[in-house]
């Protein structure tokens, strides 16, 4: 049996970040998960945000930055939860600062430059690492 880890979910809420949080608040597997937004409306845990999620735990929501993401969470993974142009920028950021990220936007779903921009037609500031392995070497 694996050691409970600690995950974060970054943007949670969309239907994919609130699917996401539903399935991480049950998994045996997973001994906390910290959620962070945009504006927390004053709440201090993801029940307060979201009353669907009460009786679940007080899951901790924090303000989203990119310092507060890496001082929390390092050494665990991230989901990344954003729309794919946010993704397209947070999701390197996090990679460089150490943290596994499981990016769940369409920003990383193309591995060939021109595909992606034909498909988004968005900037691509996360070009590089298209081309990267999708796991360390």
């Amino acid at each position: 049996m694996r050691d409970p880890r600690q995950v974060a979910v970054v943007g949670v809420t969309g239907y994919t970040g609130l699917e996401l949080a539903g399935l991480l608040l049950r998994h045996s597997a997973v001994a906390s998960t910290t959620f962070y937004v945009r504006e927390t409306r004053g709440a201090h845990c993801i029940a307060e945000l979201f009353p669907q999620f009460r009786g679940w735990g007080q899951a901790p929501l924090r303000q989203l930055s990119l310092d507060a993401i890496t001082v929390h969470q390092c050494g665990h993974p991230a989901f990344s939860r954003y729309a794919t142009q946010a993704s397209a920028e947070l999701a390197p950021a996090l990679l460089d600062a150490g943290l596994r990220v499981i990016d769940l936007s369409g920003a990383f779903r193309f591995r060939d430059l021109q595909t992606f921009t034909s498909w988004y037609k968005l900037p691509t500031p996360h070009a590089d690492y298209l081309a990267k392995p999708l796991r360390p070497s």
